[in-house]
């Protein structure tokens, strides 16, 4: 009569006695839930089917007016199987009998769902750290650590070990629950040729594997973790221009633990190790060139020289504390300005900058506003394929040297005159007898034997003797 009043309900209906709380009946939705017939169960007790006696017992006195119970449970199947439950517990008369009614609905693969949906979630979350720990590292060595140290976090992930190379020698990293003779027998796996996951991923040059214990294809691997009972194992492997860089192994106890739909997780993993790999070069790279310019810059502004650099439209795009100093202005009053504008220059000199090295000579207002006179020398910059891309200056003040050609040109203009005016004979002559001017007296007087001009070896007038006499006072006057 029960069964054919509960036989079409698709819930799994038990029902108790009140009294006994025995099992007079289960329909065959908990049959199938259970694995056990209704003649099987028949007279059992409510413990019977739960998975564990641990929990307590409990007598459920539910009366026919109060609103149903419910209640989560944890019912064993007869393969020993743990099945959880959604139960709802009533309380009825039925034939003139006490009843308690159990509704159970299955909550198993509802629970392996929820299961998988927090292990994923678990594993996006690990996935969002790493991104986060590996965007400021600068060496290889900082990102494999960082590397390690995150997927170890994760709850799901029992063991991790990794394994790199630094200056040769075989680094392997392993977490605090690792034991030294544990990690002593990874390490020498990896420098061996035994078979075991991460060989093969060298080997492949696969970016991962997973592997399932038990499976028999690495007996001597599996062997050295005899004392856990891991279900399964991920080898990542990262490699950059076909070098094997380092080799990460997770080890879980979970069985539903790196299913192959999470492949996209594992190459994404992969593919934020390379950015940060590609970033640490850049970085080091942005590094050093730093140093590098604030090592020239440091250069350039100790030279005295005045310099400018422009890019190839003629802007200023830098200029050194010398520029600075004798213009009397700041670096920050010039920079951008086109260079026709700081210098004054003619557009005739503008054109030739822009096209060739140049030297000449301009005239220049310096601090305190005089003006004076500088040399002008300029060189293109060129970039790694020979296109320029703008032009360095350097300015020379030549004032002193002005100032002494014009001494030496008034002075020879004196000696001249004083030549005209004398009327002795007077010649110069160098060192060696090599006549550079002659007295205007001295010129009539040779006229008339010889012609004798600048540039004629004096000596060869005289005698051999005359000549030798000449020679000994000349270079005692120069010696005295």
């Amino acid at each position: 009569m029960l069964h054919s009043f509960f036989h079409p309900i698709q819930e799994g209906i038990l029902v108790l006695d009140m009294e006994t709380e025995s099992i007079l009946y289960l329909n065959p939705a908990l049959e199938n839930i259970l694995g056990y017939s209704s003649e099987e169960l028949q007279g059992e007790s409510r413990d019977f089917i739960l998975f564990s006696s641990a929990y307590p017992r409990k007598t459920f006195t539910i009366k026919h007016d109060e609103p149903p119970l419910k209640t989560y449970w944890q019912l064993r199947h007869k393969s020993g199987e743990k099945k959880f439950v959604n139960c709802t517990i009533n309380a009825s008369t039925f034939a003139g009998q006490g009843i308690l009614l159990f509704y159970f609905t299955d909550r198993s693969e509802i629970q392996q769902t929820e299961l998988r949906l927090y292990y994923m979630q678990s594993i996006l979350r690990t996935l969002r750290l790493l991104r986060q720990n590996l965007r400021y590292l600068t060496s290889e060595v900082a990102i494999f650590q960082k590397l390690y140290d995150t997927l170890k976090e994760n709850p799901h992930y029992f063991l991790v070990w990794a394994f790199f190379y630094k200056d040769g020698e075989l680094q392997v990293l392993g977490q605090s629950g690792l034991s030294s003779e544990l990690k002593l027998k990874i390490h020498s796996f990896v420098s061996s040729n035994i078979p075991f996951p991460m060989r093969r991923l060298i080997d492949t040059k696969d970016n991962f594997i997973i592997h399932e214990f038990g499976n028999g294809k690495y007996p001597e691997w599996e062997s050295i973790f005899a004392n856990y009972k891991f279900r399964r194992s991920l080898s990542i492997g990262i490699r950059e221009k076909g070098q094997f860089l380092v080799g990460i192994e997770i080890l879980s106890l979970e069985g539903m633990a790196f299913d192959s739909g999470e492949n996209f997780l594992y190459e994404e993993i992969i593919s934020d190790v390379h950015s940060s790999l590609q970033n640490a070069k850049t970085e080091r790279t942005r590094i050093e060139n730093s140093k590098k310019l604030q090592f020239q810059g440091a250069l350039l502004n100790s030279i005295e020289v005045p310099l400018i650099s422009t890019d190839d439209e003629g802007y200023i795009t830098y200029g050194n504390r010398s520029l600075e100093r004798i213009l009397g202005v700041y670096k920050e009053d010039f920079i951008d300005l086109p260079l026709g504008k700081l210098l004054d220059l003619s557009s005739t000199i503008l054109e030739r900058l822009a096209k060739e090295e140049l030297r000449t000579e301009i005239k220049m207002k310096i601090f305190p506003n005089v003006e004076a006179p500088m040399l002008l020398a300029s060189s293109r910059i060129r970039d790694e394929y020979g296109n320029p891309i703008g032009t360095i200056l350097l300015l020379l003040d030549i004032t002193e040297q002005k100032k002494n050609e014009e001494l030496i040109r008034s002075s020879e203009i004196k000696l001249r005159n004083l030549f005209s005016a004398m009327n002795n004979g007077i010649v110069i002559l160098t060192p060696e007898g090599i006549v550079l001017e002659v007295a205007p007296i001295l010129k009539f007087l040779l006229f008339q034997v010889l012609n004798v001009t600048s540039g004629e070896n004096f000596f060869s007038l005289f005698e051999r003797d005359v000549e030798e006499e000449l020679k000994a006072g000349i270079k005692n006057c120069l010696d005295s």
